[in-house]
């Protein structure tokens, strides 16, 4: 929650993203200096509901678009790097492309050993909050295709 003059100041949100363009304005905000206060309670209840514009796929080109937008603020080239290969390691877990999934942390072990067991050790613990998301995006057999 912001005044509304804080997001004309922004620009608004950005018309290119259907997702993450919350977090895209949220990083221009901080890049600009704003604060983010947290607070104990949660102010909105979401509802998942799945639409094709929250598709998996859907999900890896948003993030990517938000990490590439934003290259400036990653620290290096290498970093840069890490965190799309990351976010596109976490597709192919949520997609259950477990080969694929695995053959991309061992090369981000071997490119990045450093940053590939920090980020794993604040991802081990929401594994299950992970697992319940993919069931999100995993679409049910059609029925009236028939077996």
């Amino acid at each position: 929650m912001a005044r509304t003059e804080t997001y004309r100041a922004l620009g608004g949100f950005d018309p290119d993203f259907r997702r993450n363009e919350d977090t895209d304005l949220a990083v221009r905000l901080a890049l600009m200096g704003g604060h983010f206060v947290g607070i104990a309670e949660p102010l909105v209840t979401q509802t998942l509901t799945l639409t094709s514009d929250k598709s998996l796929e859907g999900e890896l080109v948003y993030k990517l678009m938000l990490i590439d937008k934003h290259r400036a603020v990653f620290d290096t080239a290498r970093h840069y790097r890490f965190c799309r290969n990351w976010v596109i390691s976490k597709y192919h877990w949520l997609a259950r492309h477990r080969l694929r999934f695995a053959l991309r942390m061992a090369g981000a072990a071997l490119c990045h050993p450093r940053l590939t067991w920090q980020r794993l050790r604040l991802a081990l613990p929401n594994l299950e909050g992970n697992r319940a998301f993919s069931k999100f995006h995993t679409r049910p057999p059609d029925a009236s295709k028939g077996s």
